[in-house]
């Protein structure tokens, strides 16, 4: 048996990434621009229901609501996280003074914030994680990956990667259009005493 990179037997779990799914159209990341109001209201749909339901003055508020989703972003987008063996879900909320909250679930103390470009997280023993890599889908960034780790103790990690292309040609014959993806593949890893190639 030949040895890989990191030694006979031994595979590489590296790197990490945040991604988005987009579900309708992909929100808006500019707090300023307003989302609709089923993205930032609990329950929108449901108080229309129970608000049609006990007041008969109040009709087709439910019709008018669903009427008002289905032409629309139906649903905000999904984003999680998956990095050194931590993963969940990210909770986006707009704030009313036009900024976003984030949150991470399961990993609620840990520290999120966007930054430009993509996302940092802070973890509990005060290492610092950010994701400056991106993969795009069309005109649209899906993934974040890990670029930089950064210790409290001045250690650093950095994680270098080459880019892969695919089209999509599915839509060509009748738009003239085809769909063009980035994504990312792990080259290397350099860290404070030397680096680690990735094949």
């Amino acid at each position: 048996q030949v040895a890989s990179n990191v030694g006979l037997g031994w595979s590489l779990l590296a790197g990490g990434v945040i991604t988005r799914t987009i579900r309708g159209t992909m929100d808006s990341d500019d707090p300023t621009i307003p989302q609709p109001i089923w993205h930032t209201q609990e329950n929108f749909i449901e108080t229309k229901w129970q608000a049609e339901q006990s007041d008969n003055n109040t009709n087709n508020l439910f019709t008018m609501a669903m009427d008002q989703v289905a032409d629309n972003d139906a649903e905000p987008d999904s984003y999680n996280y998956s990095f050194l063996g931590y993963s969940g879900d990210i909770y986006r909320k707009y704030n009313t003074d036009q900024t976003i909250s984030l949150k991470l679930y399961p990993d609620k103390s840990f520290k999120i914030d966007k930054i430009t470009p993509g996302y940092r997280i802070i973890a509990n023993d005060g290492i610092v994680y950010l994701f400056q890599t991106t993969e795009w889908t069309g005109v649209n960034t899906t993934s974040w990956f890990l670029s930089e780790i950064k210790t409290p103790q001045g250690g650093h990690v950095q994680f270098q990667y080459a880019d892969d292309f695919s089209w999509d040609c599915t839509n060509y014959m009748t738009t003239g259009y085809y769909g063009v993806s980035k994504s990312k593949r792990i080259t290397r890893i350099d860290f404070d005493y030397g680096y680690v190639p990735v094949s």
